[in-house]
């Protein structure tokens, strides 16, 4: 017995109705009725019982197979017992036009197919609905949701759009439009260990696929490897946005063959999309032609305005083109996305509503031509903050406005600065046919492992570059965090390198100190410190220096850059020096960095450029510092007047005249590095130029003597990215193999180095095709030279690295440790260094690098100065049996020094290309020695020397191992 409720009681009545079955069909009773058989059902969903339910669900649609309520409840079973597959299919059978079933039964299909991860069939599914239905707000955010979990982000924002159009948008939604290139999720998930409870759920941006993956590497800037996981998606037949994702990333990765292979295959409904034109644009800078660059970069950007990248490239080629005032706004607009997507961040990562930061990221939205965002984070801050109904009513109505004016990502005159796209016109696919990928470099199966040891205190080199006259670790004035320098020279001819330190060591407003600049005399097992002996002592606050010989008399003189008048010091040739003058101002405004000693103008007899940093009345400036004494940001170079380089012309009679380097618009730029030399393959010198923060610059002499800078029409005035970089220092070798001058610039911590490969006076950035760019934005590069350390033949890359302020807080670390890259053909590795003398393993503040052979091995060593500290003779120890041969050229119908001279060593098929240049990249000299490592190869076929006055000279069959010197127009070299 039981006592039941009326309730129970009832539902006990039914249940037995319902199950038990009838002995035959005369005891049966009045037969049950569709909604009695729906409410057992019902009754046995409550219990649990899904299979009778399911049962009784069943008999109705014998009766009626279109009963589209039935087929509802039926679906909802099965996708309770987890047959979500079944519920799908049972839902299927609804037809989408029914007036009341249609709707529900395909979004409910459709969120089922996303549990499923059959994201194809969820994604159909919305779409039908949207064609049906296309303002449905659930439709456009599960699509904005599937599309930004599958990385195709420009996709989703067309639905996100939507969603603010109609006021119905969620605050990640908002913060999903901010910056489209980039993943709505933080790690790469391995799909196949997903359990299926783990499916993607609405809010929850976890990575779908292929192509979601592909977008979180390339917003690491991992552009590589974001192609490659696309490769087998795209050969399968993806949609058009990953197309373009793919073709956006091989663009990134400067991956020529891949990059040129897509854009000839790719389908004409990848067009529709940003990342297409962004990579068009960039394969059409690095064919040089800007007009249709240009065109590509605007399409892109009116695509999506929130491609920083593309913008940033646009103010470059506009700069290129001439146009200042465009280039100009691009500029500003690159900033203004900067410090858009800054604030966003603060936004998203507050753990309760920044009402100021939203503020602010509205405003930010405003200043870039979004308003329809800027109001609706304005809504959102009101609701957290409780606004009063007018105000919230105010928002509503420009929010009303605005979705009328379909303002949702800005009008085009917004997104393009106001630039008119159609002036340019639409680029020309003109593909060099696809090539086979490069063959890795046999090197990576013999590698060499590289052994450097500092003797600078075995030998009693006790330098040490100072910033003032008293210690000073931190809060440096612009002048003294860049640091001094190195020249190498063979003052007494005595066939040893000999070593000339600048110093600062002095205080404003003078400049001039105690501490002076130091020659050290090379007597091979040791060295003899010989500054007052020589007569070169200096004690005004010196930068770079550099040697050559200026009165053509066989003797390396020195020039020194001070802070004040720079130093002309003529070698005598009896061990002395004699001071010349050689400055027509004593400027302490003017701060001079590097100097080059070589024919500029095709006369035989040598000239000085001059690189000026800066030239500011604030030169002694300090930067901010807390009540601790501790730096709070340093000095940058955009805050004070750059200085103006100039060339220093000699006569045939020793007399000289200056001349300022004006052919541009802006001339003044804040020159770091130099170098001198035959770019162009054609008789007489050019002048590269490194500058910080401001576009390089590449000079060259036009056959009326005028000089041209040509950086931008050549393609060396920017980085990759189309931003103006640090330029500190420069590597001049063919490091590519290719016969042609290239350059390594280093820059500041954070960017990526400038790999600049030159293909008959034509250059492109190739720091990502490389492998250069991750192991340099760890670090802020200085003085940097090409150095084959293990005589293999590839130009190797050693640089010295060290912040330019030891700022409080920072996660920039002052000093750093150097780095030794080795060029492996396709790559350079960074490699580690064996070193007993502990230089290789601690850290320095390095400034200056040479590159030299002290002992005369054959093996390339190196001298680099710090900040504060003694500075490093590293001596190559490395165990190698590969040959090499060395040469020194001495000019006879071009000046002495043969700046600009091409030599070509070829041994059997191989060919390969040297260059005789001055100024040597930062501030530093080093000894003019062309050093060939020839790896196993035992004999040499022919030696071609192309002189600056272009006489062709050549050497059969020289012996290796050897170091020779070679006279122009005499045949036979003589050993050393």
């Amino acid at each position: 017995e039981r006592d039941e409720t009326p309730k129970q009681a009832e539902r006990s009545a039914v249940e037995a109705t319902a199950v038990e079955e009838p002995a035959s069909e005369s005891d049966l009773t009045e037969p049950l009725t569709r909604d009695e058989i729906i409410t057992a059902s019902e009754s046995f969903m409550e219990d649990g019982k899904l299979e009778q339910a399911e049962e009784r669900l069943q008999s109705l649609l014998v009766v009626d197979p279109d009963d589209v309520e039935v087929i509802f409840r039926l679906a909802n079973i099965r996708a309770g017992k987890g047959d979500l597959a079944g519920a799908v299919e049972l839902l299927d059978s609804i037809p989408f036009d029914h007036p009341e079933a249609g709707f529900p039964a395909l979004g409910q299909s459709a969120d089922w197919c996303l549990q499923l991860r059959r994201y194809d069939d969820a994604e159909r599914r919305y779409r039908r609905i949207l064609d049906r239905f296309p303002g449905s707000p659930v439709a456009h955010r599960k699509l904005a949701f599937l599309y930004n979990c599958q990385g195709r982000r420009h996709e989703a924002a067309a639905h996100v759009y939507e969603l603010c159009r109609q006021g119905n948008v969620r605050q990640d939604e908002l913060h999903s439009l901010i910056h489209l290139s980039h993943a709505m999720h933080g790690e790469l998930v391995d799909q196949s260990k997903l359990r299926e409870s783990e499916s993607a759920e609405e809010g929850d941006y976890r990575p779908i696929g292929e192509a979601a993956d592909a977008r979180l590497l390339f917003t690491q800037e991992k552009y590589q490897d974001a192609a490659m996981r696309l490769e087998q998606r795209i050969a399968a037949g993806g949609p058009p946005s990953v197309s373009a994702l793919y073709g956006r990333a091989a663009a990134e990765a400067q991956d020529e063959d891949r990059l040129t292979r897509w854009l000839s295959e790719s389908p004409e409904a990848v067009r529709s999309f940003a990342e297409y034109w962004a990579a068009l644009g960039l394969w059409l800078i690095s064919e040089n032609r800007y007009e249709e660059a240009a065109r590509a970069l605007l399409e892109a950007v009116d695509r999506d305005p929130t491609d920083v990248r593309s913008v940033g490239r646009l103010r470059s080629v506009m700069e290129t083109l001439g146009r200042s005032d465009e280039a100009a706004q691009m500029e500003q607009r690159a900033v203004a996305l900067q410090r858009l997507f800054a604030i966003n961040n603060r936004v998203a990562d507050a753990t309760t509503p920044d009402l100021a930061a939203m503020e602010s990221l509205a405003k930010a939205l405003v200043d870039v031509g979004r308003p329809l965002e800027a109001v609706l984070w304005r809504t959102i801050g009101a609701y957290h903050r409780q606004a009063p109904r007018d105000a919230m009513l105010r928002l509503n109505a420009q929010l009303g406005e605005l979705a009328q004016a379909d303002a949702s990502s800005g009008s085009r005159d917004a997104k393009l600065c106001g630039i008119d796209l159609d002036q340019f016109a639409l680029p020309r696919l003109e593909l060099r046919p696809p090539t086979e990928a490069a063959p890795k470099s046999g090197n990576e199966q013999r590698r060499i492992a590289a052994n450097f040891r500092n003797l600078a205190e075995d030998l009693g080199i006790d330098h040490a570059y100072q910033v003032a006259a008293q210690p000073q670790p931190r809060g440096f004035s612009v002048y003294q965090s860049v640091g001094g320098a190195v020249a190498v020279l063979d003052f007494d001819c005595d066939g040893n390198t000999d070593l000339y330190f600048a110093q600062g060591g002095a205080d404003p407003p003078n400049f001039i100190g105690d501490q002076t600049n130091q020659l050290y005399r090379n007597l091979v097992h040791t060295i003899a410190e010989v500054t007052e002996s020589s007569g070169t002592k200096e004690t005004r606050y010196s930068t770079g220096v550099t040697a050559g010989d200026w009165n053509q008399d066989g003797f390396d003189d020195l020039i020194i850059a001070n802070i004040g008048s720079n130093v002309l010091l003529l070698n005598n040739g009896d061990g002395t020096f004699t001071r010349s003058a050689f400055d027509n101002r004593d400027d302490k405004t003017l701060m001079t960095t590097s100097l080059a000693i070589a024919d500029l103008t095709g006369d035989a007899i040598p000239e000085v450029f001059e690189l000026n940093y800066l030239h500011d009345p604030e030169i002694s400036r300090r930067p901010k510092t807390g009540p601790s004494g501790a730096v709070l940001e340093s000095l940058m170079p955009q805050e004070f007047q750059p200085g103006l380089d100039r060339m220093i012309v000699q006569s045939a009679d020793g007399t000289f005249s200056f001349r300022e380097m004006k052919e541009t618009a802006s001339p003044a730029r804040a020159g770091l590095g130099v170098v001198v030399g035959d770019f162009d393959h054609q008789v007489g010198n050019e002048v590269f130029v490194g500058n910080d923060v401001y576009a390089n610059q590449l000079w060259r002499r036009g056959e009326d003597g005028a000089w041209d800078e040509i950086a931008m029409q050549v393609g060396c005035a920017y980085g990759f990215s189309g931003a103006k970089t640090a330029s500190m220092g420069i590597a001049a070798a063919d490091f590519d193999r290719n016969g042609w001058l290239d350059f390594h610039i280093t820059n500041f911590q954070g960017e990526s180095v400038s790999h600049y490969i030159n293909s008959k006076g034509l250059y492109r950035d190739r720091n990502l095709q490389y492998a250069l760019a991750a192991p340099s934005q760890s670090v802020l590069g200085f003085g940097t030279q090409a150095l084959d350390y293990e005589n293999d033949g590839d130009a190797d890359l050693v640089v010295a690295n060290g912040h330019i302020e030891d700022v409080a807080g920072s996660r920039a670390p002052f000093a750093q440790p150097a780095q030794l890259l080795e060029n492996l053909g396709d790559r350079f590795e960074l490699c580690s260094v064996t070193d007993d003398s502990g230089y290789w393993v601690a850290k320095h503040v390095g400034r200056g690098l040479a590159r030299l052979d002290w002992n005369r091995d054959g093996k390339l060593d190196f001298v680099v100065t710090h900040l504060g500290e003694c500075s490093a003779l590293l001596i190559n120890q490395t165990e190698s049996e590969n040959n090499w041969i060395q040469f020194r050229l001495r000019g006879v119908e071009s000046e002495r020094d043969a700046i600009g001279a091409r030599i070509e060593l070829r041994r059997g098929e191989s060919t390969e290309t040297q260059w005789v240049v001055s100024g040597d990249g930062f501030f530093s000299r080093n000894e003019p020695l062309i050093c060939f490592g020839l790896g196993a190869a035992t004999a040499v076929d022919e030696v071609r020397i192309t002189w600056p006055s272009g006489n062709t000279q050549s050497i059969a069959n020289p012996e290796i191992n050897r170091r020779f010197l070679v006279v122009e127009k005499q045949t036979e070299p003589f050993p050393l």
